[in-house]
């Protein structure tokens, strides 16, 4: 059963394949830090988050399991907001195709009380050509400097935007082949409707560019 004295929530993220057998998993969390006890700290709110994740396959009993203690000083004040709020965390496992469950429970050391979520999932077989999980978010990670990458998504499970915020997106496509001339032969684009069913925003397919683990597309959306 889940324990509710502090709110999680959980997501599974899969992409592409690490060998032969097995498929790279994040496991994403959030956590409210608005129900944790924060005590003042040289003027800001500080605590100690004790993450605890363990992955079970139940067709086989094989488990894996995670932990760690995250010290938090939020430069920012305590937050307020629902978007704000919620703390992401993330952990990668590398797991062989099947049904999964995944077990997420995190302990605020201030107070001592627990929150923890159950999350199945599945990890398909691939064959051919296949996609990753759809990242979904408003919040991009830059880089110091330029030379260094473009932005990266960071994973959230919330699914409540701000108004104004850009929706990011990002999506990978492996095993998909290539033209005799060397093209690409997938092309990907997105609409996005309104309330009443309206495209509001759209982007007609374009060629995908390739990766270093095969084909993406990372795209921002203005709301």
């Amino acid at each position: 059963y889940d324990l509710a004295a502090l709110p999680v929530r959980a997501a599974a993220y899969v992409f592409g394949n690490v060998n032969a057998g097995q498929a790279s998993v994040l496991l994403a969390a959030e956590t409210d830090l608005r129900t944790f006890d924060l005590t003042p700290n040289g003027g800001l709110p500080v605590d100690v988050l004790d993450l605890r994740m363990r992955v079970t396959n139940p067709s086989t009993g094989e488990t894996k399991r995670y932990e760690r203690a995250v010290e938090m000083t939020l430069q920012g004040g305590a937050p307020a907001s629902d978007t704000s709020a919620w703390y992401p965390l993330s952990q990668p496992f590398d797991l062989d195709p099947g049904r999964y469950q995944a077990r997420v429970a995190i302990r605020d050391r201030n107070s001592g009380r627990v929150g923890s979520v159950t999350h199945d999932f599945e990890v398909p077989v691939r064959k051919g050509m296949s996609l990753s999980s759809l990242i979904i978010t408003d919040t991009i990670e830059r880089p110091a400097q330029s030379s260094e990458g473009p932005p990266k998504p960071v994973l959230i499970v919330r699914r409540l935007l701000p108004p104004g915020a850009t929706l990011y997106y990002q999506f990978a496509v492996f095993d998909a082949g290539r033209t005799a001339q060397g093209e690409t032969r997938v092309k990907a684009g997105h609409f996005v409707r309104g309330p009443d069913g309206s495209v509001v925003k759209e982007l007609k397919p374009t060629p995908l560019l390739p990766g270093p683990t095969g084909m993406s597309r990372f795209a921002g959306i203005l709301l």
